[in-house]
């Protein structure tokens, strides 16, 4: 699990092949869900410098780029993008 750089968002991963972000704060909120993987989500981080950008990394050897506001995969970014070097 990690929080966001702006300490407003939890992002878990899951042995049930999604990420969950949740708003810290409002634990009546529903969480956002993440798909994609085929195994389970084991390391999911979010970008040191933009707080609307994350990755998920899965048991499966994937990799996902995130993009938040409204939650869709990115294909575009590098993961060195988002967690530095």
């Amino acid at each position: 699990m990690d929080v966001s750089p702006d300490d407003r968002y939890l992002v878990c991963g899951s042995s049930d092949r999604l990420a969950y972000i949740y708003a810290i704060g409002r634990s009546r909120q529903s969480p956002i869900v993440l798909p994609g993987h085929c195994g389970e989500v084991s390391v999911p981080r979010w970008s040191r410098h933009d707080p609307t950008r994350l990755i998920t990394l899965s048991d499966d050897s994937q990799a996902f780029v995130w993009t938040m506001f409204p939650a869709r995969r990115d294909t575009m970014a590098e993961p060195e993008e988002l967690i530095g070097k």
